[in-house]
């Protein structure tokens, strides 16, 4: 006795018709003969015969195992046998029978047949990951290999890691030298002029700002480059925000970016160059390619384009989460590794793809990670792709390496900025409100900081001599932080890890107005701030060490 494929397919078949799922039958009838099948036996078929069968096969695999337990049966109640029996002769139990029978068809996941089954494949993913995670004393010098089990594990008091710290050293004030007539969305600066300055709003414009001097307190000339309006098909109402902003790598163009799906290309005298219009869906990421040659885009329907700046023409077209039956998003966050080679979120939740310019199929695929991708940050001198997801942990990759070489665990919630501090030391910030900063030779978390239980939104790396770090929160309350200060606590030699990484000044909002985005100046001195209610502004930062 035996049932072929086809057989099956026209059970399955009736067995939607019958529970009233009209369309996935339709989908079914059209890839399969189910049609022939129903002409020749559909008067032979009675309703439910597909969960009959499975019942009686139920019944049939217990029943090959119920001899071990005839005995103890024989001496029981009726009660008790009818407890038995009720308890194993369900699916989950037959499947254990066959697992036991035949153990390499073993399910897990959705079938699993402990409840426990799931939590335990984790529990030891995490149990093998924080053996890449350590901490203890620090030791000048002193690499991960060099490290053995005398080293003393540290139990991390986080009390002593709140930004107000007593004894921490005075933090001084960030003054705005600059307001905005309007609340902004996004913010950026030119990446050669610290007088150049962008903001993206919500009304469709992204306002172009010169400023006269290094003071900031003035304005020579500010130009409004506009999308049109449009209907929003997240919305559904009539709006067009600006989302993303994108100065090329030379701060000859400027990419801007809608809910609409639009892209605009600008000269840096604010004259229009082109328009791609191929996303339906709002931008979440924009990237330019290192030689500026290419500028890849993704929306929140993980479609990601790439596009050809000089033609304004689609290259390459990637849907992400085609033959996908997971409708989250997968990913945020894109990024380039050299002049031909891009990251982008993978057709899996984890998953990484990397792709060329030249070619239309991934290739080549990182695993690792278990939930969206919301971070990605390649290191030109290292050559290393830093990730974070919200699965809590941020990896670290190599090369042509599918899997990661570094895994760090600490956060309790999703990281939702990632920054590299030099070739060595990477920063993460997770809305658990924690920056933690990691040190790759050392495979430990090496500096702390808690902003007092509120959520970190963003954080931004200065980019002059790398010294500062940016970081904004949920309460409207932009800290900035000294790396150079936390590197000196850690050639002390003996210093119990992680330090605490300092604040040095801070900008107090309102508590209702959390930070949506921050952008340093080429030179440093200022700091642009995008509030989600209040104008933007512009602050003074300290002097650079």
């Amino acid at each position: 006795m035996s049932v072929s494929s086809e057989e099956l397919n026209y059970l399955v078949w009736r067995y939607m018709q019958e529970t009233g799922q009209p369309l996935a039958a339709l989908a079914l009838q059209e890839e399969s003969r189910v049609l022939e099948f129903d002409e020749k036996y559909k008067e032979h078929v009675p309703v439910g015969l597909l969960v009959d069968l499975v019942q009686k096969g139920v019944l049939y695999t217990e029943a090959s195992a119920i001899g071990n337990a005839s005995e103890e049966l024989s001496q029981s109640t009726n009660d008790e046998r009818k407890d038995y029996y009720e308890s194993k002769f369900t699916l989950a139990h037959a499947l254990g029978v066959t697992v036991d029978m035949v153990p390499e068809i073993k399910q897990t996941g959705r079938f699993a047949l402990e409840n426990e089954a799931e939590d335990q494949i984790a529990t030891e993913e995490i149990e093998e990951s924080l053996k890449n995670t350590v901490t203890g004393v620090y030791i000048p010098g002193e690499t991960a290999e060099k490290r053995t089990s005398a080293s003393p594990a540290a139990v991390i008091p986080l009390a002593g890691y709140n930004a107000d710290t007593e004894g921490s050293g005075a933090i001084s004030t960030l003054d705005a030298v600059y307001t905005a007539e309007k609340p902004s969305t996004v913010c950026q600066w030119h990446p050669k002029d610290p007088l150049v300055l962008c903001l993206g709003r919500s009304d469709s414009v992204t306002h172009l700002l010169r400023f006269t001097d290094a003071t900031l307190s003035t304005i020579a000339s500010e130009q409004e480059l506009p999308h049109p309006f449009a209907l929003s098909s997240t919305s559904g109402q009539t709006t067009n925000a600006v989302t993303c902003i994108r100065w090329s790598p030379d701060g000859s163009l400027l990419a801007t970016g809608v809910e609409n799906g639009e892209v605009r290309l600008w000269a840096a005298d604010g004259a229009l160059v082109n328009v791609f219009s191929f996303h339906r869906s709002p931008l979440v990421a924009m990237e330019w390619s290192p030689d500026a040659s290419h500028l890849v885009s993704m929306d929140v329907d993980n479609v990601a384009i790439l596009w050809s700046v000089q033609s304004g023409t689609v290259l390459q077209h990637f849907d992400l989460k085609s033959g996908s039956k997971n409708p989250e998003s997968l990913g945020v966050d894109l990024e380039w590794v050299d002049d031909r080679r891009f990251a982008l979120p993978g057709a899996t939740i984890g998953a990484i793809g990397i792709y060329e310019t030249t070619e239309s199929s991934v290739v080549g695929k990182l695993i690792g990670h278990t939930g969206a991708v919301s971070c990605l940050s390649f290191n030109r001198e290292s050559k290393l792709l830093a990730s974070a997801a919200d699965d809590f942990t941020v990896r670290i990759w190599h090369g042509g390496n599918s899997n990661a070489v570094q895994c760090f665990l600490g956060h309790k919630q999703a990281v939702v900025a990632l920054v590299w501090l030099d070739s060595d030391r990477v920063a993460s910030a997770s809305m658990d409100g924690s920056v933690r900063v990691w040190s790759l030779k050392h495979n430990a978390l090496v500096g702390l900081l808690m902003t007092n239980g509120s959520a970190v939104f963003s954080m931004k790396r200065c980019n002059a001599p790398s010294n500062y770090l940016a970081i904004g929160c949920m309460d409207g309350t932009v800290r900035i932080a000294d790396v150079s200060k936390l590197n000196a606590s850690l050639e002390q030699p003996g210093r119990t890890l992680p330090c605490r990484l300092p604040v040095v000044s801070q900008h107090s909002g309102s508590a209702e107005d959390s930070i949506s985005d921050l952008a340093w100046a080429s030179s440093g001195a200022a700091l642009a701030v995008t509030p989600t209610q209040s104008p933007a502004l512009v602050v003074a930062t300290p002097p650079m060490h």
